[in-house]
């Protein structure tokens, strides 16, 4: 956080950040009391479940369960935080409970022979977790459904596999800033495919279009975009603030990852022992922070695997991006503003093998 003076060979005094459990010339530690940095809890969860299916002819199904479950939960801050009087303590320590519930139906009928259609409905209360599976209080439990129908073959004796579904799911993420489930909603359509042409070749591909969206029209605590001078100097992150809109982004679409994907695979037996696969993994651009100030462009990248396999032993060559294609990743898009952006791995190899006994 722009401690360090770059401009010396050696790491200075004033670039030391003392933290956790090291002691400053109090004698106290620096293990924080922010928001869930350091929390102790305890979950105990009892639960009855059910399950079954009624069948309807020889082609329809349906799938039902349930759960009923009281979730007891206590917490605080632990005894290893020196900088917390006993008030601010007390006042963090909390003991409570939760009624969880879950009902969930899938319907399973074969219109034609190999061809079947399905569908899913599971409605509920669900914990969601801080780091480590922390609970923080109420806030820790979040409503959540799924909703999903769609259409799988297996077809031409087993070697012709699809599927094609659609869903619609309200779930959370846990924010250890805000101590808060950030609830979520997603609507997406996902096709996949595996087909053997011939016995020694197997093609595997897959489309996905995943629309996911923040059900809040504020943002949690977290950094706010700043000029270039501002990215230079604070990295992003010493100007964070709590109720932060998102005027350009009014639908609250959830950044950091992209909203279509596809991926084509194919594995060869060409004999003798030989085997090769690879294909492209494609994604298209996507704003990676929640004001759409920062887009990440679509890129594809190139697998390729090389295997000899023996009676007792064999040796692999995995190549991870062929083409040595330049790319970008991102990583959380709420709190950091967009600012945890880093080039993708260039062209990497591994060479494995084993043996048989």
């Amino acid at each position: 956080f722009s401690r360090r003076d770059l401009s010396r060979d050696a790491i200075s005094a004033n670039s030391v950040v003392i933290a956790g459990g090291q002691t400053g010339p109090d004698s106290l530690n620096f293990w924080s009391s922010f928001g869930t940095a350091s929390l102790d809890s305890e979950l105990t969860q009892a639960a009855a479940y059910v399950s079954g299916a009624f069948g309807l002819g020889k082609r329809f199904t349906l799938y039902y369960g349930g759960r009923l479950e009281e979730a007891f939960y206590n917490g605080g801050l632990p005894s290893e935080l020196d900088r917390v009087d006993a008030a601010a303590r007390e006042e963090a320590a909390f003991d409570d409970d939760e009624f969880l519930w879950q009902l969930n139906l899938n319907p399973h009928f074969e219109i034609l022979p190999g061809i079947y259609l399905y569908g899913a409905a599971q409605i509920g209360k669900a914990l969601a977790p801080g780091d480590g599976g922390t609970v923080s209080g109420p806030d820790s439990f979040t409503d959540a459904e799924l909703f999903e129908a769609g259409i799988k073959t297996s077809l031409l004796d087993g070697n012709l596999y699809s599927s094609l579904s659609v869903y619609h799911w309200d779930q959370a993420t846990f924010s250890t800033r805000d101590a808060s489930a950030r609830p979520l909603r997603a609507k997406g359509l996902e096709w996949e495919l595996t087909w053997s042409p011939i016995e020694s070749l197997t093609l595997m591909g897959a489309f996905t279009a995943q629309r996911v969206n923040l059900r809040t029209d504020v943002l949690g605590f977290g950094a706010i975009p700043q000029d270039e001078e501002g990215w230079a100097l604070n990295g992003g992150i010493l100007n964070a603030a709590s109720g932060r809109s998102a005027p350009d982004n009014p639908d609250m679409v959830f950044a950091g990852m992209p909203e279509l994907s596809a991926h084509l695979y194919a594995a060869w037996d060409i004999g003798h022992g030989f085997q090769v696969s690879g294909g492209p993994l494609w994604r298209d651009g996507y704003f990676h922070d929640m004001q759409n100030t920062l887009r990440i462009p679509s890129y594809v990248l190139w697998t390729a695997q090389l295997r000899y396999d023996a009676e007792t032993w064999w040796v692999r060559l995995h190549i991870e991006n062929l083409l040595d294609e330049d790319y970008w990743i991102g990583q959380e898009p709420v709190f950091s503003a967009g600012t945890l952006i880093l080039q993708g791995s260039g062209r990497r190899y591994q060479l494995s093998a084993g043996w048989r006994f």
